[in-house]
């Protein structure tokens, strides 16, 4: 699958940032509280995300580890177009959930749910504003065998 994302990466120019370190993963397990699912891990040993300001031809771009983060720190205050205040209050568990990608500057962006018990659903949702969000993969690894597939299968529900 890393090789298909990897594909289309290429085809529209852009460099993966090289894999993140065990020991940089660790750190934000244990910074955040979380445990992350083998696939989310995987990826970012892989490709520690896009470089700033890089996306594919779809307008879509993977946030660097350093740069992710629950839902209500990175949403709750973005009050533009769209406006996702609110966020934290009509998202179940909105703090469970970790935004790591978006598409065409925030327009909309990605989040999957992580936890500390390895056992708890990991859904990737898609959040377009304050009260607009829905579940569009079961896990992490759903999303990135659809986007590998064809990225247009994640851009919307």
């Amino acid at each position: 699958m890393w090789e298909s994302v990897r594909a289309w990466w290429q085809a529209a120019g852009v460099t993966p940032r090289p894999g993140a370190a065990a020991a940089d993963l660790d750190a934000f397990e244990r910074r955040h509280g979380v445990r992350l699912p083998p696939e989310v891990r995987a990826f970012y040993a892989e490709a520690d995300g896009m470089p700033s300001g890089a996306w594919h031809e779809e307008l879509l771009s993977f946030w660097p580890l350093a740069e992710v983060g629950p839902v209500p720190l990175l949403l709750a205050g973005c009050r533009g177009v769209p406006d996702y205040g609110g966020i934290e209050a009509s998202s179940p568990d909105a703090a469970s959930y970790f935004v790591f990608a978006d598409h065409s500057i925030w327009l909309h962006v990605y989040a999957v749910r992580l936890s500390p018990d390895p056992s708890v659903a990991r859904p990737v949702v898609w959040i377009a504003g304050g009260d607009r969000w829905e579940v569009l993969a079961g896990s992490f690894g759903e999303f990135l065998w659809r986007y590998a597939e064809e990225p247009q299968q994640v851009l919307f529900p």
